[in-house]
């Protein structure tokens, strides 16, 4: 059950009549005769410091039950990752982490995507009687934000004909986040030739099976709201034109279809309907991208029944690759320009460096972001250290050996025995 609880506070603030409010989420347990009343969680700010707390209960509970009339706390709106919106302080604390972030080492996330999404046995053996019948679908999806560095509402809501055309002899691909779907505006994005052929795969196989059953329930056929599309114009400026069940016409640039829209695409191939966004459910009906959490919430469970505890969220695929094209982009600039220890710091002086280009992949318009953030366990001289490192030394050891430095990062050796 969840229970709004209020309690006055003490003091000054007692005295002149106001009280704190916080609101905590209770679940009810039975079991052994009788009940338990365990606390799985708080709405309350009791976990910040002490000017975002002041300012969470000025611009949250207090103007929310009437304890003041208006908060007294200028605010501007902001937009979430998954496009919702908020008010937010307009003044905020400074030296403050922004996010709790979380990383994981390479070699931690293909333990988590083989045996929490494959089906695989902490050995890396087939499990007896595992029925994952999703398992194509997301690994190709978990490989796609690892190796793409895309966001989770970005990744989650490509349309088939932005996924990059495979291209014989290339190892990488380039393709395009639409700006309605990104956080700011339109972007590129690079994947590899392994991660493409597991999307290619899912495309041919699990998602062609799930059409065909939809196809066969009527479930399209008895959607509201969906729109045919009538043709796809060329050209770098992309449109889509459609028609809906009441023969209404439309249409509108790839670029300015967001997500709740791009769900109601469909296009008529093989004598039936078809969704146009690419990752579709078990039923044939295309996702909402934050169910992928749940998924990867799921992966972890499995993970750690396996004796493997496990955090990978798909934000975390995103950090994990801003670590690795750190290592990678800098180790490749200093062989390719010949660059020794001392030649270093003034070329990137002059021509910017690694931080820079992995700025540009990630999406962010502020290198602070990407180095504060997502960089976090590179930071000062253990960066210095790591990347001056043996030169044949492999990412998988360089960015293990971070995790030995930095307990922000999360380290399962696949071959350990569980305790």
């Amino acid at each position: 059950r969840t229970t709004g609880c209020s309690s006055p506070s003490s003091g000054s603030a007692a005295g002149s009549g106001m009280r704190q409010t916080t609101t905590t989420s209770m679940t009810t347990r039975r079991g052994g005769g009788g009940r338990r009343i365990i606390r799985v969680g708080s709405a309350g700010p009791s976990g910040l410091g002490s000017w975002p707390r002041s300012s969470c209960c000025t611009t949250g509970p207090s103007p929310a039950v009437a304890h003041v009339e208006r908060s007294p706390v200028s605010t501007h709106t902001v937009r979430r990752r998954d496009g919702t919106t908020a008010e937010v302080a307009d003044n905020q604390p400074k030296d403050v982490r922004a996010s709790n972030v979380k990383w994981v080492t390479p070699r931690t996330y293909r333990l988590c995507r083989d045996i929490g999404l494959c089906g695989y046995t902490a050995h890396g053996l087939p499990q007896e009687g595992w029925r994952g019948r999703n398992d194509g679908r997301n690994t190709a999806f978990a490989d796609l934000l690892f190796q793409s560095g895309l966001r989770l509402r970005e990744g989650g809501c490509l349309l088939t004909l932005e996924v990059p055309h495979a291209i014989h002899g290339y190892a990488y691909y380039e393709g395009t986040v639409a700006a309605a779907i990104a956080k700011r505006s339109e972007r590129m994005f690079y994947l590899n030739a392994d991660a493409l052929t597991g999307i290619e795969t899912y495309l041919a196989t699990t998602r062609r099976a799930a059409i065909r059953q939809a196809r066969r329930a009527g479930r399209y056929d008895r959607l509201r709201g969906k729109q045919i599309v009538t043709k796809i114009s060329q050209g770098r400026q992309r449109r889509v034109f459609w028609r809906d069940a009441l023969g209404h016409k439309g249409d509108a640039p790839i670029n300015a279809i967001d997500a709740s829209e791009r769900r109601r695409l469909f296009i008529e191939a093989d004598g039936g309907l078809e969704p146009l966004q690419l990752w579709l459910t078990e039923g044939g009906i295309p996702m909402d991208y934050r169910s992928w959490e749940k998924v990867f919430s799921a992966a972890n469970d499995r993970c750690e029944q396996h004796g493997k505890p496990i955090y990978l969220t798909p934000h975390a695929c995103r950090h994990l690759f801003a670590l690795k094209m750190l290592v990678t982009l800098d180790r490749a600039l200093d062989r390719r320009f010949g660059l020794d220890r001392s030649e270093r710091d003034h070329a990137r002086k002059i021509y910017g460096d690694a931080f820079a280009l992995v700025k540009d992949l990630l999406g962010h318009s502020s290198e602070e972001t990407t180095r504060t953030i997502y960089l976090a366990p590179l930071n000062g001289l253990r960066l210095r250290s790591i990347l001056d490192g043996n030169e044949s030394e492999d990412l998988d050891a360089i960015l293990t050996r971070v995790a030995h430095s930095s307990r922000l990062v999360m380290d399962v050796n696949p071959t350990a025995e569980d305790a």
